[in-house]
């Protein structure tokens, strides 16, 4: 069973990171519920970026690009990835490969993962082009 949470774990382990920083839609509780959560698997969030969206309607409306522009204002310097978007709903894969080229880290959201544990899980190519780090090509299974 894939859920979207437990894929962005599995993500970040394997890519092997440890720190990372975070976009998320959410009010600030629910995100710092999504801090939480990744911190339950030794994963520590060094920066994150709460948007205070409220209407799951809107999450899906917000500008896919606005993602890299959230991503930009973190302070990244501990981290080791990011999480463009740690919610499915949310758009951003427009911004994925931008974001991972202007910031020079590792790249990926709950979408991407999500994706990636899809294609494995049906032993399907897991390249999918502008995908981010990790649909890049093959890495070690989670």
């Amino acid at each position: 069973m894939t859920s979207s949470a437990g894929a962005l774990v599995r993500g970040v382990r394997r890519l092997g990171l440890s720190k990372i920083a975070i976009v998320a839609p959410y009010a600030p509780e629910l995100t710092d519920m999504v801090v939480r959560y990744f911190a339950a698997y030794d994963i520590e969030v060094t920066a994150v970026r709460s948007l205070s969206v409220t209407d799951n309607r809107e999450v899906g409306r917000l500008d896919p690009l606005a993602p890299l522009r959230h991503a930009r204002d973190l302070d990244l310097g501990d981290a080791q990835g990011v999480v463009l978007s740690a919610c499915v709903q949310m758009p951003s894969l427009a911004a994925v490969t931008a974001a991972q080229d202007s910031l020079g880290l590792p790249v990926f959201s709950a979408a991407t993962a999500t994706t990636r544990e899809l294609l494995d899980a049906l032993a399907l190519d897991p390249r999918v082009p502008g995908g981010g780090a990790l649909l890049d090509g093959p890495l070690v299974p989670a």
